[in-house]
Parts: C-alpha cells; sequence; structure tokens
C-alpha cells in the first residue's frame, strides 16, 4: 500500500484550515497531520510531525510565510527535505517572485477549484514544481525582454558550467524531467541527478524552476517552451 502524502497546513483562518483540511482528505492518498494559525505553530507542527509538504497561507502572521519557509528550509536543518507550497488569496509579482527564490516548491491561488489543490500537493510531494497557470503566465511577463543568444557562445553567468550541464540547462529549461533529459543524453537519470544538483550548487539557485528562467532571461531557450505542461487541458505546470 502506498504511504498517503502526509501534509501540515498553516493559515490563519480557522474556516480556512477546516476547508482544506476536507478537500485534501477526500482522497486516501492524502493525511493531513496537523494545521497551524500562526507561524510559531506551523514551525513547531512540522518539527513534531515531519510532514512531507508544508502547505501555508501568504498572509500567515505573525512572522509570515517567508520566515517559515527559511526556517523549514535552512541549509542543514532536519527540516529542509520537506516541501513547501504556496497559497495566497491573489497574485502577486512581488510574492510569486520571492517564493521561487526561497526556494518554494508551488504556487496555488485560495479560489483554484478543488482538484487544482490535490494535484498540486501530489505533484509538490513527488518532487515536481507545480505553478498555476496564471502564476507562469506573471512569472514570464518578467521576462518579456530577452538578449539575442548566439547558440555557440555561452553567457557569462553560466561559464562555470560543463557542456554537459548545459545541455542539461537547456532540457530543464525545455520542461524535460530528469528521465526525458537522460534519455536524450543517452545516461543514467541519477547522473542526471547528479548534474542539476551541480548547476544549481554553480548557479546559487535553489531549484529547477530558477534554473528554466536563468536559461529563459540569458536566451539558452525559447521565452515559451514547453516549460509549461498542460493537465486536464487549463492547469500547467512547472516541471
Amino acid at each position: 500500500m502506498v504511504r498517503p502524502v502526509r501534509v501540515v497546513i498553516a493559515d490563519h483562518q480557522e474556516f480556512a484550515r477546516v476547508g482544506i483540511r476536507s478537500l485534501l482528505e477526500r482522497g486516501p492518498d492524502v493525511q493531513v497531520v496537523g494545521t497551524a494559525g500562526n507561524s510559531a505553530e506551523a514551525l513547531q507542527l512540522v518539527e513534531a510531525e515531519g510532514p512531507d509538504v508544508v502547505l501555508v497561507d501568504a498572509s500567515l502572521p505573525p512572522a509570515g510565510w517567508l520566515d517559515v519557509t527559511r526556517g523549514i528550509l535552512r541549509p542543514g536543518g532536519t527540516t529542509r527535505r520537506i516541501r513547501m507550497m504556496l497559497m495566497a488569496q491573489e497574485l502577486t509579482d512581488d510574492t510569486l517572485l520571492c517564493a521561487v527564490r526561497a526556494g518554494v516548491h508551488g504556487y496555488v491561488l485560495k479560489n483554484s477549484p478543488d482538484w487544482v489543490f490535490s494535484t498540486a500537493i501530489r505533484s509538490v510531494a513527488d518532487g515536481e514544481p507545480f505553478l498555476a497557470g496564471s502564476a507562469i503566465r506573471r512569472l514570464f511577463s518578467r521576462f518579456t525582454l530577452l538578449p539575442n543568444h548566439d547558440p555557440a557562445t555561452v553567457p557569462g553567468e553560466l561559464a562555470d558550467l560543463s557542456s554537459r550541464e548545459l545541455e542539461v540547462v537547456r532540457g530543464i529549461g525545455n520542461g524535460l524531467s530528469n528521465r526525458e533529459i537522460a534519455r536524450r543524453l543517452g545516461v543514467a537519470e541519477n547522473t542526471i541527478k547528479s548534474y542539476a544538483s551541480s548547476i544549481m550548487t554553480k548557479l546559487n539557485v535553489r531549484n529547477r524552476v530558477e534554473v528554466a528562467l536563468m536559461a529563459c532571461r540569458l536566451g539558452l531557450v525559447p521565452l515559451y517552451p514547453a516549460l509549461v505542461s498542460t493537465q486536464r487541458g487549463e492547469s500547467p505546470r512547472v516541471r
């Protein structure tokens, strides 16, 4: 039997916590192990329960979602492997870009259909970053002016990468999974995982979304590549 995804919900509104818990627990593969009404409670609950995913509201008091995220994902911490997902009543550029920079693995709007929450939780738990379609459009709107890149040259910011790592960056920028990149390059999937880890360290980024955005910004891949995959015909997902 597959172990359910263990989730902690952090939201300052009790009715929101109850409602989200109810919709997530409709399926057999998600278990809400606790809810918190503020950042201090959230951090204590995470330490006690060790969930797979923490779903946190963008307006969580008093310290806010960013401090909670930093507390959970801090380097060397025992909870840094936990996946963070941010939910918000409305989408703002600052919150979205800050979430990506902070290492948040998913972003959903509170008025999203129920299935979006369930899909997002499962995707994030599986290691696949999730951004709703509107979030993706907002992200890419910040990168409308890109340099014309000559494929024969390497942008300065990527100068420390090997030729094989550059191929992996292009794959990530085009929305390919580790397995798909491995198949194209004729290597093992674990090899691609090692390359991806090395790339993120060299570029000083936190996740694959940032790698993809950098690849787009530097003109290494098209602005609107296959980075967005469509699920159910309307829910793009960053992989």
